[in-house]
């Protein structure tokens, strides 16, 4: 009986892995660049790769590319991404090697998080 219900569960196991897909994303694909030090996975299914070459967001056939402008406040504050969370709002955190950057997906814009801007460092 433990032998057949051993079995039983060795094979339901292996049946869930059958349809496992994976594929090489990479430069050629739309990827920013090769390097990427960060991937999240959002509660839309979205992928998001932090690069050193911009935040990348990926929807299973192409990718969207979001770097840092120069002047431009909305945009993210710097391009080398190293991490990404996502809170309870479905807004993404971006930690860059410029700071913190809170990306609104609704409105499709970054606000740049100020960390030391804080009345205790003045007295």
């Amino acid at each position: 009986m433990f032998t057949l219900i051993c079995c039983c569960i060795f094979q339901f196991s292996i049946g869930q892995f059958n349809n496992l897909k994976f594929e090489n994303l990479d430069t050629v694909d739309g990827l920013s660049s090769s390097t990427c030090l960060e991937l999240y996975q959002d509660t839309e299914g979205f992928l998001w790769f932090g690069t050193i070459d911009g935040l990348n967001k990926y929807n299973g056939y192409e990718f969207e590319i979001y770097r840092s402008i120069l002047n431009d406040t909305t945009s993210i504050s710097n391009s080398r991404i190293n991490a990404i969370q996502e809170d309870k709002n479905g807004n993404l955190w971006i930690g860059t090697n410029n700071g913190l950057n809170l990306f609104n997906k609704k409105r499709n814009n970054f606000t740049r998080i100020n960390l030391y801007k804080t009345s205790f460092f003045n007295q």
